[in-house]
């Protein structure tokens, strides 16, 4: 359970990272398809609404998409640098364990 904990942690961090990416985009796309057409049935009714255009809502969902998936990357740097450090500190363990034989 305990073994290679390094190599888990860090697996473990891509997961998070590929994870968040993946919903990242789902969101933007949501956020794209679901303002369009919020956007349509709302411009109907309210005629100041009809100078948002839906270029800006796929902006929004593009910049969700991006920025999103951006701070999900950057955010799995330090569980992954946890990881890392981990697996250092264990090779340096075992070094010295056969330095002292």
């Amino acid at each position: 359970m305990y073994c290679n904990i390094g190599k888990k942690i860090k697996g473990l961090a891509v997961f998070f990272c590929v994870i968040g990416i993946i919903a990242q985009i789902i969101l933007g796309i949501v956020c794209i398809l679901v303002g369009n057409g919020l956007l349509s049935a709302l411009a109907n009714s309210y005629p100041a609404l009809r100078q948002i255009t839906s270029g800006t809502v796929t902006a929004g969902g593009i910049v969700v998409m991006v920025i999103g998936s951006i701070i999900t990357w950057i955010s799995t740097w330090l569980l992954y640098g946890y990881g890392e450090l981990i697996d250092k500190v264990c090779d340096i363990e075992d070094g010295m364990y056969y330095m002292k034989r």
